[in-house]
């Protein structure tokens, strides 16, 4: 794992790294809630959007993708 977001509320952290996946998981129970794959490179950075509806994740090849969270 290389980056790191939490939720604001606190109920879910989203992840990424050299493994190329951006992962959602459960805050309390560390359970993997969903997971995307999309860059050809280690992810740099993830981020929660404000209105926790998307993460923004950053690759090392220079892509930028979106992704909306379900609820």
């Amino acid at each position: 794992m290389t980056c790191l977001d939490i939720e604001m509320a606190g109920t879910h952290f989203v992840s990424g790294g050299a493994d190329k996946n951006v992962n959602v998981w459960h805050y309390d129970n560390g359970k993997l809630v969903s997971s995307g794959k999309g860059h050809s490179g280690t992810i740099n950075k993830v981020r929660i959007s404000p209105d926790q509806n998307t993460v923004v994740s950053v690759g090392s090849e220079g892509g930028i993708f979106m992704w909306q969270l379900s609820t």
